[in-house]
């Protein structure tokens, strides 16, 4: 599993088709603005960690996530992340990432992204 959300990897497409309605979904969940967001990368070692730590308490539990519902495909995200931190948390005690993980529950409340960040960065 990859620690970092898209990193630079696209999935498997045969044609410009398919990446078109690859690069929808993506847009329309809110996790890229253009091309340039693919090759994201976090911006400090605390949110590489953060997230790292919630890939890997996540892969541990056998429990499947129900994804919340909302109106917006942004905040079904972020519904689901906060699913699977809370479903997550008693095994992040085991791994020693609860204070990680509680933390990212905190940046994802607060609608704290690093592409957020750069695109702002960019737009200066």
């Amino acid at each position: 599993m990859s620690a970092f959300l898209l990193a630079g990897h696209i999935p498997f497409v045969l044609d410009w088709a398919e990446f078109v309605d690859y690069f929808r979904r993506m847009r329309d969940f809110g996790i890229v603005e253009s091309i340039r967001d693919f090759c994201y990368t976090p911006l400090t070692v605390r949110r590489a960690a953060c997230e790292a730590s919630t890939a890997t308490t996540a892969s541990r539990p056998a429990a499947s996530v129900t994804p919340a519902r909302s109106s917006t495909p942004t905040a079904r995200m972020q519904g689901d992340i906060l699913d699977t931190l809370a479903i997550v948390a008693a095994h992040a005690s085991v791994l020693g990432s609860r204070e990680l993980l509680e933390e990212l529950e905190r940046l994802v409340c607060a609608a704290d992204s690093d592409a957020d960040c750069l695109r702002a960065r960019r737009s200066e």
